[in-house]
């Protein structure tokens, strides 16, 4: 978990914690710091301090590069090839981008949300919704015609 950003203002705080997706998900330890993200925020909200989070999906980044190893510089351009593969993963038929994180914490740092807190605003394009759509009314389909009922 990294600290997203702190901004002071006159009797005004707010905290936003950026999670890996994957982790928030699939990992005990990663949901324990999630929950106690949760408990900070109702803590602190008393306070007058908004804790919030982001858990980013597939974000089109050098990340992936260097998760398999590459040296930095050409790890930066894997970015423009994993927009494709990322693009088929979710609802949203596109790659999620840098600014769509940096969009999703400014709305969390502005007077706009100043009524949020304690919120993990997921900006995944809809991955976590589950399957896409069509793959499942093909399941559904080829279910129904193996029982032979009408589609």
């Amino acid at each position: 978990m990294k600290v997203g950003l702190i901004r002071y203002r006159p009797k005004k705080v707010v905290l936003f914690l950026i999670e890996l997706l994957w982790g928030i998900w699939f990992e005990a330890y990663e949901m324990s710091r999630f929950f106690c993200f949760k408990c900070v925020a109702m803590e602190l909200g008393e306070r007058n301090v908004r804790v919030n989070s982001i858990s980013p999906g597939g974000i089109a980044t050098g990340i992936f590069g260097k998760a398999l190893g590459l040296p930095t510089e050409e790890a930066e351009k894997t970015a423009e090839a994993v927009k494709g593969a990322l693009a088929t993963l979710q609802p949203i038929r596109r790659a999620g981008l840098p600014d769509d994180i940096a969009r999703a914490a400014l709305f969390l740092a502005s007077d706009e949300s100043s009524f949020v807190n304690g919120h993990n605003l997921v900006v995944d394009g809809g991955l976590v919704g589950g399957r896409l759509w069509t793959l499942q009314q093909e399941g559904l389909n080829l279910m129904r015609a193996t029982f032979g009922l009408s589609t």
